[in-house]
């Protein structure tokens, strides 16, 4: 599926060499994480080599979506993140998640995940899933 046409400036400035530009874009591209193209350039801004606060506002909004899609996305990042991305990745979704977020829907999405065909998303998924386990226990009924 093509993105939206009103996504047209934000696809732009997601390769915009200001990071603040890039933060901006990552937020209302997470609205559409549902579409190949846009997904795909959502992953290079959850590894955003220029700025972690790229990686970190676009795993936010990406969680805020708490759906498959989304979920896909930030497992796939975390499956190919490096050291510092991987820290900031476990960071905000640590933010997102405690001390009262919705752990156990995050950890229901990685469950459908981890029977994901691509291998990529699976390890993804596995190390989602182990991040998360301890939580669990700290939400809220």
């Amino acid at each position: 599926m093509p993105a939206e046409p009103y996504l047209a400036a934000e696809m732009a400035a997601a390769a915009s060499l200001d990071w603040a530009a890039r933060v901006r874009a990552a937020r209302q591209l997470a609205t559409a994480a549902d579409q190949t193209g846009i997904a795909q350039v959502l992953l290079a801004l959850l590894l955003d080599p220029g700025d972690t606060a790229v990686t970190d506002a676009a795993c936010l909004a990406l969680l805020g979506r708490a759906d498959i899609h989304a979920t896909r996305l930030v497992a796939r990042a975390v499956a190919l993140a490096d050291g510092e991305q991987l820290d900031h990745l476990y960071g905000a979704i640590a933010g997102y998640l405690l001390p009262d977020g919705p752990v156990h829907q995050f950890r229901a999405l990685c469950r459908d995940l981890s029977r994901d065909p691509d291998p990529v998303i699976q390890d993804g998924t596995r190390s989602l899933i182990s991040w998360t386990g301890p939580w669990e226990a700290t939400e809220q009924p």
